[in-house]
């Protein structure tokens, strides 16, 4: 049972941070409804995308053996990490 829950919860935090990352406009907008986006939105955005992207990877990772729990904590912890300056460092200064 927890196999199946850390599968769902690793592939929908993977989709979900991927498309905020890639494509945040429409994400946003969908995620909450709204039709202008504003930067500082996006920002807050790719931010989350790179926390769920973390999250996914971290899940599907802990899914394995007793070995599993660590490296899928530090996968998470480095894309997190590398994902967080890259996104702020490709959008204008606010």
């Amino acid at each position: 049972m927890y196999q199946v829950a850390a599968d769902r919860d690793g592939l929908g935090g993977v989709g979900t941070g991927l498309a905020l990352l890639v494509v945040p406009s429409p994400t946003v907008a969908l995620l909450l409804g709204e039709g202008a986006i504003s930067l500082k939105t996006l920002v807050v955005g790719r931010v989350a995308g790179a926390a769920l992207l973390s999250i996914g990877v971290t899940c599907w990772f802990s899914r394995q053996a007793e070995r599993g729990g660590a490296l899928g904590l530090l996968a998470g912890l480095l894309i997190y990490n590398l994902a967080v300056p890259l996104c702020s460092s490709t959008l204008p200064s606010l």
